[in-house]
């Protein structure tokens, strides 16, 4: 028989025992909870960080069609910019012909206005061609000749036609406004190891273009299209622009040299800047019928 001393230790010991286990059981609760919390907060850390890098998860989508064309005509090219600029005409199997220009253009809001001069051969020299952007209608294009002292103003039913016998016609010297064609997105491709998107641009009016349908392949980044196939009325391949080099000049990504190819001519025009800079204050005189007379 255990003495009133033995049975106090012993009932102690055991109401020690049982609030040592209460305590294991609380610290094993909490550790539990915390564990939880740990990982909830980690989830939401990790959530927070994903959504300041990233943007939301909707804005993660790929761009419309006609998100991406709008962009393309939006992207910057600086306020202005003068460049030099060499073109070499090549007939396929034939002997290049080599011409120097300056081409000028200074932005007006949302409009722009651009001027090109040609500077060599003696042939052609001082022969200019002016472009001013509109609102609701196609550009207004004039062409100096010095031949014949004048400044005459391109029609719209011309603007299919060669600029001075290039494989440009003063359609492809228009930069077309986006709401004159619809878009459509057929995936996406690599050119000169750059990921691009692949469109397709359709006029809405046939009239409005002497394409039936153009490809394009623009870049993810610098929005510039890096190249361009056009189509005939019969659904034929007619042109073909291509972009061999792209450069970031002043913050601004500049196509460097552009060639177009007319499959129906076998004759390849290659524009290539040799220099060119940005913001330099350009004068409005510049981009004048009567600054085209007076050079």
């Amino acid at each position: 028989m255990r003495s009133k001393t033995s049975f106090a230790c012993g009932g102690l010991l055991e109401s020690r025992s049982k609030s040592h286990s209460s305590t294991i059981q609380r610290k094993t609760l909490l550790g539990t909870s915390l564990m939880k919390l740990t990982a909830t907060s980690l989830f939401l850390l990790t959530f927070i960080c994903l959504q300041t890098v990233l943007g939301p998860v909707c804005c993660l989508a790929e761009p419309s069609a006609q998100e991406i064309a709008q962009r393309v005509f939006d992207r910057n090219d600086g306020t202005d910019s003068v460049s030099e600029v060499t073109m070499t005409l090549t007939p396929d199997g034939g002997s290049p012909r080599e011409r120097r220009m300056e081409v000028s253009a200074k932005d007006y809001g949302e409009l722009t206005k651009r001027l090109i001069v040609f500077t060599s051969p003696k042939s052609i020299k001082d022969t200019s061609f002016l472009t001013w952007e509109q609102f609701e209608d196609r550009d207004t294009q004039f062409l100096y000749l010095p031949a014949l002292r004048r400044v005459r103003r391109i029609a719209s039913d011309q603007k299919d036609r060669s600029f001075v016998n290039s494989d440009f016609s003063y359609e492809d010297l228009e930069r077309r406004k986006v709401e004159l064609d619809t878009y459509k997105l057929l995936g996406t491709d690599t050119i000169i190891n750059r990921p691009v998107w692949k469109l397709v641009r359709t006029p809405k009016e046939k009239s409005s273009s002497q394409y039936s349908k153009s490809e394009m392949w623009v870049d993810k980044e610098s929005f510039l299209v890096l190249r361009a196939d056009m189509y005939n009325s019969k659904g034929e391949l007619f042109k073909k622009l291509t972009v061999q080099n792209i450069k970031k000049i002043d913050g601004i990504w500049t196509a460097m040299e552009v060639r177009m190819h007319d499959a129906e001519r076998e004759h390849t025009t290659t524009n290539v800047i040799q220099s060119i800079a940005y913001n330099k204050g350009i004068s409005d005189e510049v981009f004048t019928k009567s600054h085209m007379e007076r050079r």
